[in-house]
């Protein structure tokens, strides 16, 4: 549905023209001002009528005490708020903000006006993050969080002026950009569903997802679009399921990655910006544009010339050229003569370290413990996932529900898996994981019971998962569930090893590594077994804890301080 002809304010202030900007879950339309002979544009967000009237009134309010403390702000690079109201437009009631005009519309709709890919000069991008962190670190000194950093709430002062399609020495001009948005995010809360995607899910940061909004996460959003602007690409991208995903659980591509031209220092500012944990990023947004600031200018004392790239809308990205350094050659030296006393005692000398080296080590073989066989196919590359499982607040969505037969609950600073009949198993499934190639790490205590363990790879809920399972008799056993019967289950690898600690209450920690249909298995820090599934059957999935109560009921298994690298 569209507004244009209606009218917003009291009395009949505002008419809208046509839409700017197609927001998702709200619009940006062009109006004209019948009090002031000026145009403005007007941000609308439908409300949700289902919700209670307190309700939606008490959200407004909380959005209009936002506004005035971030009107109140008064920063140079922030976009001034005219007005703000609530009415009935036809058939739905809608919130809306008033804002100057500005005709070079948002940096959103200048990256989508080419089909190919737009890179923007790191000294322009630097220009960017600071004007924003400016005004964002005087929002958060403030108590405001702006809550939906992103390309479509940076409004361009003057295209022609800044973001010119004529090539140009980096020297010469800076864009300039207008921030606006404060205040939508709690609008958002109360917004009606739309059909269209909006665009603020690639820059949500992890908490956000997890429904937290805190400081850092404007940051991570403002890296994202650093990121964006720096590559020509989002980090995450895909459907709303699987960019939630990536931002919980997947590292994003360093930026030279996908553009060579950039240096190693970018990288690590923007991904310690990105850390899925807002207290891993930087203390500040400010300590942030300072640290991406300082990152381009060690960038630029190595590659002098980079200065010369110019901002412009077609930039080809060229591979890191590395030149050839003129060294003179070094002065030829003499060697020493050695004098055939000198070559008798060094040829004494070694026939006398070969035989004490013959005598010593079988000695010392027989003492030492060979090292540990770590598994080789499948090394972990990259942390994405750490929690102790003290409780549920971590956006994993770990399963809690329990009844007359068992279920899944945390307790005693654990997270525990219970079966009460014999014969019969509980899996407990984190429902927010999907890995594909990992290693997958955690601490097993069999509390009751005859044998407990780790899945993954597991198919919604649907019973097909594969579980890596180890028993008091000290057996271990990997199994691939196609319907969540035991009958039916393949089993992949059997054996018992005595690393596996077979009292009740005590710890083992189990690891799994899953590179394409091949698993490597360990058990306390010792590599158990190198299996492969010849029928490929579970390429990615959740991760879980299963619970086997086999002839010994009841069973309860408590896991504990899990950790999973992408392979």
């Amino acid at each position: 549905m569209t507004f244009e002809g209606l009218y917003l304010g009291n009395p009949r202030r505002y008419r809208l023209l046509r839409v700017l900007i197609l927001g998702g879950l709200n619009d940006v339309y062009l109006a004209n001002d019948l009090q002031r002979p000026r145009q403005v544009a007007i941000q609308i967000i439908p409300i949700n009528t289902a919700l209670s009237s307190r309700e939606i009134q008490r959200t407004f309010d909380a959005f209009q005490r936002e506004i005035r403390t971030a009107t109140g702000l008064k920063h140079p690079a922030q976009l001034a708020i005219l007005d703000t109201g609530k009415q009935r437009l036809q058939s739905e009631v809608v919130a809306y903000i008033v804002m100057p005009y500005c005709p070079g519309g948002s940096l959103e709709g200048w990256l989508a006006r080419s089909n190919q890919t737009k890179i923007v000069h790191p000294r322009h991008v630097a220009h960017f993050v600071a004007q924003a962190a400016g005004s964002l670190q005087r929002a958060h000194s403030r108590g405001v969080i702006h809550g939906d950093v992103r390309p479509a709430n940076f409004l361009l002062r003057n295209e022609e002026a800044s973001l010119s399609r004529v090539r140009m020495p980096v020297r010469m001009q800076f864009p300039e950009l207008l921030l606006t948005g404060f205040g939508t995010a709690k609008l958002m809360s109360m917004a009606t569903t739309s059909s269209r995607p909006s665009s603020s899910m690639y820059y949500m940061a992890p908490e956000r997802w997890q429904g937290q909004t805190v400081p850092a996460s404007d940051q991570y959003a403002l890296a994202v679009m650093a990121y964006e602007l720096l590559t020509g690409v989002k980090p995450f991208t895909g459907t709303k399921d699987e960019v939630n995903r990536q931002h919980l659980f997947q590292s994003p591509r360093p930026p030279s990655k996908q553009n060579p031209t950039l240096s190693r220092p970018i990288d690590e500012v923007l991904l310690k910006a990105l850390a899925k944990f807002p207290h891993r990023r930087y203390s500040s947004i400010a300590d942030f544009a300072t640290a991406f600031e300082k990152a381009v200018d060690q960038s630029e004392e190595t590659r002098p010339d980079s200065m010369t790239v110019p901002l412009t809308p077609h930039a080809r990205i060229a591979p890191r050229q590395h030149r050839p350094q003129l060294v003179a050659p070094a002065p030829k030296q003499q060697r020493p003569v050695m004098s055939w006393k000198a070559g008798i005692i060094f040829i004494v000398t070694i026939v006398c370290l070969i035989m004490t080296t013959a005598v010593a080590y079988p000695l010392f073989a027989a003492h030492n413990v060979p090292p540990v066989d770590l598994p080789t196919t499948t090394q972990p590359s990259s942390l994405v996932l750490t929690d102790q499982l003290k409780d549920n607040t971590h956006g994993l969505g770990w399963e809690e529900d329990t009844d007359a037969s068992g279920g899944c609950l945390f307790r005693s600073g654990a997270y525990h898996a219970i079966q009460q009949q014999t014969k019969y198993f509980t899996t407990c499934i984190a429902k927010n994981t999907d890995f594909r190639d990992f290693s997958y790490q955690a601490d097993i205590t069999l509390l009751q019971g005859n044998a407990g363990g780790l899945i993954f790879r597991e198919q919604d809920n649907a019973g097909r998962f594969y579980a890596f399972l180890i028993a008091r008799d000290g057996s271990f056993t990997l199994l691939l569930y196609l319907d969540n019967t035991r009958a039916t289950a393949r089993q992949l690898a059997h054996g018992t090893s005595p690393a596996i600690h077979t009292r009740l209450n005590d710890s083992n920690q189990l690891m799994v590594s899953a590179h394409g249909n091949r698993f490597d298995l360990a058990v306390n820090g010792q590599t158990l077994k190198q299996v492969q599934d010849p029928s490929n059957q579970f390429t990615h999935g959740r991760i879980g804890v299963i619970a086997d109560a086999g002839e010994s009921a009841p069973a309860e298994v408590a896991i504990s301080n899990i950790k999973v690298w992408t392979l």
